[in-house]
């Protein structure tokens, strides 16, 4: 990722941050993420205001890929529980992603952090679903994984995860 054009993306103003992102997302998702990373950049200075909350969420819906996921679930855990609606979005996305690779772990994990920041019933309610959850979706696609990250070490993380965001 070219971290100058994020660096040029955040010092934008908020409004044509997030057209940039929409222009992105429909001419070249695959570097959506750019916008995406400084918009979270924005949320955590403290560079827009809680009227962006459900922009946030519907950027985080219609995300593209696991990086535009994790940048706006934690562009919206900037906000803490103020942006606790943006949960159930949150966790529809993670019921979606399937750990293919160490991306996609550490996706799981940042968002699951991400969702601890915005809190409410149903993030309490998903993160004991995945307590009891075997296999852990951090190991379920393990025939398929290609990573670094051992099947021991996922397993071990995410259960280290899960005890520090509860």
């Amino acid at each position: 990722m070219d971290l100058a054009l994020v660096d040029q993306v955040s010092r934008l103003p908020a409004a044509q941050a997030f057209r940039v992102y929409a222009e992105l997302l429909v001419q070249a998702p695959h570097q959506a993420q750019i916008a995406a990373l400084a918009l979270r950049d924005k949320a955590r200075a403290g560079e827009l205001g809680e009227q962006v909350i459900p922009l946030l969420d519907t950027c985080l819906k219609d995300a593209p890929d696991g990086a535009c996921v994790v940048h706006f679930a934690k562009a919206l855990a900037a906000f803490g529980r103020r942006a606790q609606p943006a949960a159930t979005t949150l966790i529809a996305k993670l019921r979606e992603l399937r750990v293919t690779d160490d991306a996609a772990y550490w996706v799981l994990d940042g968002s699951l952090f991400a969702l601890g920041f915005l809190g409410g019933k149903a993030a309490f309610a998903f993160l004991a679903e995945l307590a009891v959850e075997r296999p852990s979706r951090a190991i379920r696609a393990n025939a398929i994984y290609a990573g670094e990250l051992t099947k021991e070490q996922r397993e071990h993380r995410f259960r280290e995860c899960l005890e520090r965001v509860h």
